[in-house]
């Protein structure tokens, strides 16, 4: 990405001759809601926050102004989809003369409203100091004000306790910390493979799903209390993605599970890469013993070096959620078929809904004439799901976010 962007930026450097880029020509009309920028606009999670109201989090890339303006940009709309503010997250203090390019990382919610947005920032091309990246988690009152701003560890993933505290799933060597709800560290357990996702009981127990494919839980102060190799592979990894509370204690875990994978040379010293995996659901009990497994989507993906990367990996955007009453909804990305040799598949999102003993009650796509995948779900009460993406189907080439709201039997309400 940051090649492309500096190939961009050398281009409109010799060929406006020291003007202002030309502003690209607006696309034409999408044929699904979406919302974004003149640039790529990518919505990254989605959390529930009070009085019925859901938050989005996401990024914006503006190519309309010179310098390319990027933003993590965290909005709350209403339960009926109306727009009530967006907040974009600024650079640190201190950080004048660099280009700053920032990405969304995951967002939650408390009880009482208010936000946690954990984003990075690289801060590079000054013209005599060293670049250098960060990584921020941000709270935001109800009102859209930012509270508190802390600098962490590379986050995977945020939970809140119905107490407020925070539960923060990051890289690095594995890290699962607690915060209170004023950011203060209350504990902190590390040295294992990073967790991928962060969940809270129903119970006020902390589980998180590692890269490794084991769900380990926990005590909310931290006292280990079991752990348990969910996924394995064939191939190459990683494989647990993400996890969700349920009712009565229980867990739903969702990732990656390779049964093929091959890698042969390609044209030019090249090397292609195809493989076959299933988007796998678990639903676990209290215990961590295994209820049920369903196996979500069958995926086909290849990566070659000449002819580029086609079909789905389930690895790129994959979330799970589940409702009051035990129902669990999977969002993700699903390959169809073209007529086009060149491009032999394109990618819509997923969402499809369990019902509590496991069957499926339906699946839903949404998507335009080009890739569009899910990358984040949330759900309340029973029959009210958000699920939040990445659609590429207008005619301008840009990414544009999306933002669906949709009701139990799988009709949308709205989409934005």
């Amino acid at each position: 990405m940051l090649c492309a962007r500096v190939w961009l930026v050398l281009l409109v450097l010799l060929t406006a001759c020291g003007s202002a880029p030309p502003v690209p020509a607006e696309p034409k009309p999408p044929s699904e809601p979406q919302f974004g920028s003149s640039g790529d606009d990518t919505a990254v999670g989605v959390a529930l926050a009070g009085e019925g109201d859901v938050y989005v989090v996401g990024n914006s890339e503006r190519f309309d102004t010179w310098p390319i303006d990027d933003r993590v940009f965290l909005r709350r709309y209403t339960r009926e989809g109306r727009l009530q503010w967006e907040l974009l997250m600024e650079p640190e203090a201190g950080t004048e003369g660099y280009a700053f390019y920032p990405d969304a990382l995951a967002v939650a919610a408390d009880g009482e409203g208010s936000a946690y947005v954990a984003w990075a920032a690289a801060y590079q091309g000054h013209p005599v100091k060293p670049d250098f990246e960060r990584v921020y988690l941000t709270k935001v009152s109800r009102r859209g004000e930012r509270l508190w701003q802390r600098r962490t560890d590379p986050v995977t993933g945020l939970a809140v306790d119905g107490a407020g505290n925070v539960f923060v799933a990051a890289g690095g060597e594995g890290h699962l910390i607690k915060l209170t709800p004023s950011g203060g560290v209350v504990w902190e357990r590390s040295g294992f493979a990073v967790p991928t996702g962060v969940t809270v009981t129903t119970a006020g127990d902390v589980a998180v799903i590692r890269e490794d494919g084991v769900v380990a839980k926990y005590t909310s102060n931290g006292e280990p209390l079991w752990q348990k190799r969910v996924f394995s592979s064939e191939g190459e990894g990683p494989y647990g993605r993400k996890i969700a509370a349920g009712t009565a204690g229980g867990l739903y875990v969702v990732g990656k599970h390779v049964y093929h994978a091959t890698s042969r040379p390609s044209c030019e010293g090249a090397t292609r890469y195809e493989e076959r995996a299933y988007v796998r659901l678990y639903h676990l009990g209290p215990d961590g013993a295994a209820r049920w497994t369903r196996d979500v989507t069958d995926n086909h993906w290849v990566e070659d070096g000449c002819l580029g990367s086609f079909g789905w990996n389930p690895a790129t955007a994959l979330s799970v959620a589940a409702d009051a009453v035990g129902n669990v909804f999977v969002a993700s990305g699903v390959a169809r078929a073209t007529d086009n040799p060149f491009r032999p598949t394109i990618t819509d999102a997923l969402l499809v809904k369990y019902t509590p003993a496991g069957e499926r009650a339906w699946q839903r796509t949404f998507g335009a004439d080009q890739d569009d995948y899910a990358t984040g779900v949330a759900a309340r009460g029973e029959g009210e799901v958000y699920v939040v993406g990445v659609t590429t189907g207008d005619e301008g080439g840009y990414r544009d976010a999306f933002v669906h709201r949709v009701d139990g039997a799988g009709d949308r309400v709205w989409g934005r």
